[in-house]
């Protein structure tokens, strides 16, 4: 250590580090707050310890649900990694910017979700005071039938305390509004961009060109839908790196480890961005779990890389299938025929949307409604069968194996509604209610 400070504080600085590390290491948060604090006071110029508080706050918001203490945590993130790239020492750290990168990225996300939360809260709020005035004219009475007020989509705003929504007497009270966030903490975390988070990466690039940590923020900025300087991105790229990792990520596609596969091509994009063939692969992970918007936006991108892949087309028009798109599956798959006439699986999934398309508008909304609705009640039964309730469960039927109460809880009761439907659904079945809700005759 150079610094010209006494050696006692510097002692006192690396205990304090050294009992923040442990509590850290066992999830301990908040309590390694306090310690990397004890050692800021020791030596304030320590970078390190302040990148530290950073990470800390950074899990604590992740594990937060509440979306105004997640902005604020978020903030607490970025204020701790702001002043460990600043000092002296951390200018030089590439680690310092990738936590500041960390708390830019996460907090645009955090507003979004904070903003979308007030909107709910207002709406709940209205809809209270219009509860409370039906109360106070006897609209509502202690002997009306017993609701569950569940608020606007489902759930209560977020308050201070749990209060009670209901005195004895069955009136709407009100709850205690929820605090506000400080005005200097709204003005910073309003203004933080994902340009910002990219421009904080490019500054820990330029110290550590090899650090995967800033490529892979980097790839969850494209993920997101951000832009990134492609120019910049092209002196980072590392095909063989980026190959290796693709090896990993086929193992488990082949095993059908779909999410598992999709999280390592990440990591493989992160080194190569402009990797068409990546990018097809983890469009059919995301087509495989049902996560058709990203196996769109993958599947999009590969074709403009490589327009001349046909596979690139039949993943995008299998994803736009999936999404009940017919007729831009219908054209993405005659596109990609155009590159290869023989393709079998654009002939496929040509064939199949064009079944759709000859039906109307309204029928394609139906059946694409419907067959959601399976792919739901699906995974639905899959789920309750890894919860160990065991491989014979009528899932959703009447009160057989104890199962009524889940009926109940997802709306199943009497077959219809929630996840519900005794069983899942076959194809013919759902064309025909198809038809019918769409007022055209069923299909022969």
């Amino acid at each position: 250590r150079t610094h010209n400070r006494f050696g006692l504080q510097l002692t006192m600085a690396d205990e304090a580090r050294a009992q923040g590390n442990k509590l850290f290491g066992e999830k301990k948060y908040k309590e390694a707050l306090e310690a990397y604090a004890t050692g800021v006071a020791a030596d304030p110029l320590d970078h390190k310890l302040r990148a530290n508080r950073s990470a800390c706050y950074g899990e604590l918001a992740t594990s937060e649900w509440k979306a105004q203490e997640k902005v604020e945590l978020w903030h607490s993130a970025l204020t701790e990694a702001t002043a460990s790239t600043t000092l002296e020492t951390g200018k030089e750290w590439a680690k310092a910017f990738l936590r500041k990168a960390t708390a830019e990225f996460n907090i645009v996300g955090a507003v979004i979700k904070w903003e979308e939360r007030k909107l709910d809260d207002e709406k709940w709020g209205k809809t209270k005071t219009d509860m409370k005035k039906l109360d106070e004219t006897d609209g509502l009475g202690a002997e009306d039938e017993e609701t569950e007020d569940l608020g606007v989509a489902g759930r209560k705003p977020e308050v201070e305390d749990d209060a009670e929504d209901e005195d004895e007497g069955g009136a709407i009270v009100d709850d205690p509004p929820p605090k506000e966030l400080d005005a200097d903490v709204v003005k910073v975390v309003k203004a933080v961009t994902y340009a910002d988070c990219e421009a904080t990466c490019r500054t820990g690039l330029a110290l550590d060109p090899e650090s995967v940590a800033l490529k892979e923020r980097l790839q969850s900025l494209r993920d997101a839908g951000h832009a990134t300087n492609e120019e910049e991105d092209r002196k980072l790229v590392k095909t063989e790196a980026a190959d290796a990792i693709k090896k990993d990520g086929n193992a488990d596609f082949v095993a059908k480890r779909y999410a598992q596969a999709a999280e390592i091509y990440t990591r493989a994009l992160a080194q190569n961005p402009f990797s068409h063939v990546l990018l097809s692969n983890r469009s059919a992970c995301y087509a495989s779990t049902d996560d058709c918007d990203k196996a769109l936006r993958d599947a999009a991108a590969c074709v403009s890389i490589n327009p001349a892949f046909a596979k690139g087309y039949s993943r995008k028009a299998t994803a736009l299938y999936l999404l009940g798109r017919y007729v831009e599956a219908e054209a993405s798959a005659k596109a990609g025929l155009e590159v290869d006439a023989e393709n079998a699986a654009l002939k496929e999934i040509l064939e199949k949307a064009q079944v759709e398309t000859k039906e109307s508008p309204e029928f394609q909304k139906q059946i694409h409604q419907l067959r959601q609705k399976n792919r739901q009640d699906a995974k639905m039964q899959a789920l309750l069968k890894n919860m160990n309730f065991g491989g014979n469960v009528k899932m959703f039927g009447g009160g057989a194996d104890g199962m009524a109460g889940l009926q109940n809880l997802f709306g199943g009761g009497g077959g219809g509604g929630g996840f519900g439907g005794s069983k899942e659904l076959s194809e013919a079945q759902m064309r025909q209610m198809a038809h019918a809700m769409s007022g055209g005759a069923a299909s022969k």
